[in-house]
């Protein structure tokens, strides 16, 4: 269940991947039972700073889709229609989630540049609104041990890019 804290954070229009100013929600790390890793994977983006109720997702960085999923129309799998995305400058793994059905035009294999729309935000899987839950690993597959702040992408970090 995604419950919506406190505004955490302002990202700049060129780290967003809405390619809008937006607002970061529930951030990276909340601890809590009712997540299988026990906190949060990922930082959740709210449909906010635009009119558009699903609005586009861009890639956050240039790199190769690895994993994707657009067959959810309700609550399952608990993180809805999702793409994942390997980063070429990083190796980090980027998977958005709960994405619209039927908006996600990529497939495994794809080369994307952060001007691609991987889908649009939406409400698919285990989630109580329209966001995008955006979940950094270093490894593809699934692990809670493996899971990076997404927000350090934003910032001065050892995973800080020029486009993300």
């Amino acid at each position: 269940m995604v419950r919506w804290y406190k505004i955490m954070a302002t990202v700049r229009t060129s780290q967003s991947p809405l390619h809008i100013t937006c607002t970061v929600g529930q951030p990276y790390g909340v601890p809590s039972t009712g997540y299988s890793c026990g906190f949060h994977t990922g930082i959740d983006f709210p449909q906010s700073g635009t009119s558009e109720i699903n609005p586009d997702l861009y890639a956050c960085c240039n790199g190769v889709v690895t994993y994707v999923y657009k067959n959810s129309t309700g609550t399952t799998p608990a993180l809805g229609n999702q793409v994942q995305i390997r980063d070429d400058a990083t190796g980090l793994y980027f998977r958005y989630c709960h994405m619209v059905h039927g908006s996600i035009n990529l497939n495994v294999g794809d080369r994307v540049t952060t001007n691609t729309i991987v889908g649009k935000m939406g409400n698919t899987g285990n989630s109580t609104g329209v966001h995008l839950h955006l979940e950094a690993s270093t490894v593809s597959s699934w692990q809670c041990s493996a899971f990076v702040d997404p927000r350090s992408t934003f910032r001065n970090s050892k995973y800080k890019r020029n486009n993300c």
